[in-house]
């Protein structure tokens, strides 16, 4: 379990940076009063989009979501948001995320085998869904992992 902990109780030794916090700015060990530069760049969207454990994490979250309700994607975003943003979300909001949550599943049904292959062994209660709708529920943890609001507090 103290692989998932969060990057604030990593040991950080002066002469290896943690290739996640390279991506997001990490103040550089090597000199003894470090100033880091206010950075919002391209590749940090990158990693999260692409970073294998990151979507270890959206697999989880999403089998999360599916322990909550077994096939109700109103209750998935609900709960999605609350527990990633920490807030109610608006009928905007849930309205363009049941929209995105059926397009990602429409595009995984194009394609269902590499979907297959993509999403690999799911968790028990995910795996109960369809695989292009674990795919789509899936990929929206992801882009709920990405949004701004889910990493930076204003």
């Amino acid at each position: 379990a103290e692989h998932t902990r969060r990057g604030v109780y990593i040991m950080v030794r002066r002469n290896f940076r943690f290739p996640m916090f390279e991506v997001f700015d990490a103040p550089i060990t090597s000199v003894s009063c470090p100033q880091r530069d206010v950075t919002t760049v391209a590749p940090q969207a990158l990693w999260t989009l692409n970073s294998p454990s990151v979507y270890r994490q959206a697999k989880h979250l999403a089998n999360r979501l599916v322990q909550a309700s077994p096939n109700d994607p109103n209750v998935w975003v609900k709960t999605l948001w609350k527990i990633t943003l920490a807030r109610t979300i608006t009928d905007q909001e849930r309205a363009e995320a049941i929209d995105l949550l059926n397009a990602l599943e429409s595009d995984a049904a194009e394609n269902l085998e590499q979907t297959k292959a993509n999403i690999g062994q799911l968790e028990t209660e995910l795996a109960t869904l369809t695989p292009q709708r674990a795919a789509g529920l899936i990929h929206l943890c992801l882009t709920v992992y990405n949004l701004n609001e889910f990493s930076f507090v204003d």
